[in-house]
């Protein structure tokens, strides 16, 4: 099947709730309990637009021990699981975005999507885009850069003070392949609030960037054993 990446995307695999709505209108805020585990998933060369999997949730939801392929494809993941949910033990190879957390319902996300154990490998774009109410929550995250050089997360800006931090912990991030022949490797580029605790990093030339001069919205970053 073909897939359009100029127009609206398509997901091979969604997973939503509509309440008495058109099939067509999500509402994540009451997608309790929807659990995706031991999956492989597929998009298949030749299909730009494609999404593996759509799955913003709330309470008791996450994707758990699944193993993404979005080569050639749009992205692995569409949608941040929070506001009680989380998800874990995920992999997530090639995409323009590994996890695409912005655009659809609410902004893309529940508000405090939690990853624990994730890896995202080989994407060409970034590795996370979000723009997330309230921060986005990694322990154990796992980065691998060989076809991209950044910003691997990419945050954008939200009008409001408690919008768009990022919270990393135990995590690696590691620049190879092609992505060494670049001049600038960046790890993070956001407006808000950054925190990073026990992250390792390789081969970046900047860890984290501000991309709006003047902005006075959580502007702090704080780097603890980095």
């Amino acid at each position: 099947r073909s897939y359009s990446v100029t127009g609206v995307q398509t997901c091979a695999l969604p997973i939503w709730v509509t309440d008495g709505q058109p099939p067509d209108r999500e509402q994540p805020n009451i997608s309790f309990n929807q659990v995706i585990a031991n999956l492989e998933i597929a998009v298949g060369e030749g299909n730009p637009g494609a999404i593996a999997l759509r799955h913003q949730g709330a309470e008791g939801s996450g994707i758990f021990d699944c193993t993404i392929d979005a080569t050639g494809g749009f992205a692995g993941i569409h949608g941040g699981i929070g506001s009680g949910g989380s998800s874990a033990g995920v992999t997530v190879i090639g995409g323009r975005f590994g996890l695409d957390f912005s655009g659809g319902y609410a902004g893309g996300t529940q508000p405090t999507p939690c990853l624990t154990g994730f890896t995202l490998r080989g994407q060409t774009e970034a590795a996370i885009r979000s723009t997330s109410r309230q921060a986005v929550v990694a322990s154990g995250l796992r980065i691998e850069a060989d076809a991209c050089a950044g910003p691997l997360i990419l945050v954008g800006a939200k009008p409001s003070a408690n919008s768009g931090a990022l919270c990393l912990v135990d995590s690696e991030i590691v620049f190879g392949g092609a992505a060494l022949d670049r001049p600038e490797r960046v790890v993070v580029s956001s407006p808000a609030v950054t925190y990073l605790d026990n992250v390792y990093v390789r081969n970046a030339t900047r860890v984290v960037v501000d991309p709006e001069a003047g902005n006075q919205i959580g502007r702090a970053s704080c780097r603890e054993r980095v």
